[in-house]
């Protein structure tokens, strides 16, 4: 039988394993080493990326409110360039005689109340086409007079009702066309 070698622990490190195995068969758990301290360059890395942060969502707030004002600017820029483009096409189809002078007499007419004594000033040449001069939406014509006015522009109207004028100019119904179109 070879010889049996015996080591013996320092008593000190023996009552340790012993008080440890003790304290784990009893159910207290040993306390977590403290963590060590934070380092100062990690500390400093936070605080820059969280000024960043900041940094961007403020950039990200501007950019929304600038986009907001240009899409506001572009809508208006929109409508006035579509509001100059009807402009000239009306101007142009008055120029040539290509329009109806009826659908804007009726139109002026719905603006006043009930007719009696109305005179409709037409330019001659719109009185000329004007059917509406003949029969007025299955009325007889006998409430509401036309006349010929060289002051009147070709495809308006002017009407005169004893309680007031009622104009119907291209320019007037473009600008209510327009603030219909904003709203």
């Amino acid at each position: 039988m070879p010889p049996t070698a015996t080591i013996q622990l320092p008593r000190l490190l023996t009552g340790l394993a012993i008080t440890q195995a003790a304290a784990a068969n009893q159910g207290v758990v040993a306390a977590p080493p403290a963590p060590p301290p934070p380092d100062p360059q990690v500390v400093a890395e936070r605080a820059s990326l969280a000024m960043a942060r900041m940094a961007l969502e403020s950039a990200g707030a501007q950019l929304r409110a600038l986009q907001a004002a240009i899409v506001k600017e572009s809508e208006q820029q929109l409508l006035d360039l579509a509001m100059d483009i009807a402009r000239k096409v009306l101007m142009q189809e008055i120029q040539a005689q290509r329009y109806e002078i009826d659908p804007i007499v009726r139109e002026a007419l719905s603006h006043i109340g009930p007719r009696r004594e109305v005179i409709v000033h037409l330019n001659p040449a719109d009185l000329k086409r004007c059917t509406q001069a003949r029969v007025n939406d299955g009325e007889p014509a006998g409430e509401v007079q036309f006349v010929a006015d060289a002051s009147v522009q070709p495809a308006h109207c002017r009407i005169e009702t004893p309680e007031g004028t009622v104009q119907s100019t291209t320019e007037a119904n473009l600008e209510r066309l327009a603030l219909a179109l904003a709203e």
